[in-house]
């Protein structure tokens, strides 16, 4: 992708839920299961093309360049992971910059992910449009992101 051009792509941030209590209750468990947790994604994310730009520390931001591989990935790592992660997922059109990513997607899937719980995919109003919506993860039920006009699905 040219870092002058912005391209359709789709977006998956994960959260781990809970994670800044874990680490003060056991630091050692804490690590552990995090290692656990990256190295699921990593696999995940890997095995469904999607590429992890950034760490959160106790989450990842990924890309991908359909919304069915993003929603493949986080059900993959969801039926894997031990810790209660929340996940987003948000498509639209971002420019890369560098190993980076910007434009309102990105907000658009952080806010996805922070409307969700441990366990939980969420998907935004476009990519559930793009058929990877009831069908995919049996969403049922709908709730308005703060901040936005937009619907999440979930």
């Amino acid at each position: 992708m040219s870092s002058q051009q912005s391209r359709l792509v789709t977006f998956l941030f994960t959260d781990i839920e809970g994670s800044t209590r874990r680490w003060e209750t056991d630091a050692d468990t804490m690590q552990v299961a995090l290692e656990a947790h990256d190295e699921t994604l990593r696999q995940a994310i890997a095995r469904c093309g999607g590429r992890v730009f950034k760490h959160t520390g106790d989450g990842i931001c990924a890309v991908f360049g359909s919304p069915h591989a993003a929603v493949d990935a986080a059900v993959a790592a969801q039926r894997c992971l031990e810790l209660p992660v929340r996940m987003g997922i948000a498509t639209g059109e971002a420019q890369e910059r560098g190993n980076d990513y910007f434009g309102p997607v990105l907000n658009r899937a952080a806010r996805v992910m922070s409307a969700g719980h441990g366990g939980q995919i969420l998907v935004d109003g476009l990519t559930a449009g793009r058929g990877v919506g009831k069908t995919r993860l049996a969403l049922e039920t709908e709730a308005q992101l703060v901040g936005s006009s937009r619907t999440v699905s979930g």
